[in-house]
């Protein structure tokens, strides 16, 4: 979900970018997969950031940088 919340976001449907990073963070967690809800927040910043929310982007890019961090993903240094 969070590849075509990416779509979305290219194709200037900033919204439904937000809807499907939403349901894939969800699921993520449900699933407990770290590496999936680090890239889903990561996405999440990028949407922001198209939005003009510097903040809400900071909020969601730090915590994609923490959960990389767990995951020993290179990107979370």
């Amino acid at each position: 979900l969070h590849a075509l919340a990416a779509v979305q976001r290219d194709r200037g449907y900033p919204g439904e970018a937000l809807t499907l990073l939403r349901e894939s963070i969800d699921l993520h967690r449900e699933n407990e997969s770290v590496h999936g809800l680090a890239w889903a927040h990561y996405q999440l910043g990028q949407v922001w950031l198209r939005l003009d929310e510097a903040g809400r982007a900071s909020d969601a890019l730090q915590e994609a940088l923490e959960l990389y961090g767990r995951t020993r993903d290179g990107r979370g240094e």
